[in-house]
């Protein structure tokens, strides 16, 4: 059996562009973040697979991290495959009820990383900031 996330290159083949990169030419993927905002929503785990078969069984997806309250998501660009495609499928889905309390986080967050506990975000314009 194959799985969405396999490619004649090999599982998570396209990784070397980085989040989000987007081309020209339509190649490259799309990272998604969805986020759990209602805490009786069910959890990631499950959520990743609901979200997996709402969206069109031909794409290559694959989970990048998955967690109780975060999922992050890389969906392969080609040429049928557009960040526009993969937008409006995604929101779609997101509108499903069977993803009921649970939406893709807005973008322009920076990197998406949460800074552990007492640490504040590192301010990038500030060299001396360790």
């Amino acid at each position: 059996m194959t799985r969405r996330s396999e490619t004649a290159h090999g599982t998570g083949h396209g990784t070397a562009h980085g989040t989000g990169h987007e081309t020209a030419h339509g190649t490259g993927h799309v990272d998604l973040v969805a986020v759990r905002r209602d805490g009786t929503a069910a959890t990631g785990e499950t959520t990743v697979v609901r979200l997996l078969s709402l969206l069109p069984a031909h794409w290559l997806c694959t989970p990048r991290s998955v967690g109780p309250d975060r999922i992050t998501l890389r969906i392969a660009l080609d040429e049928a495959v557009d960040p526009g495609a993969v937008r409006r499928a995604v929101a779609g889905a997101l509108a499903d009820r069977a993803l009921d309390g649970w939406a893709e986080e807005p973008r322009g967050l920076g990197s998406g990383r949460v800074p552990g506990p007492g640490k504040e975000p590192r301010d990038p314009r500030n060299p001396r900031e360790p």
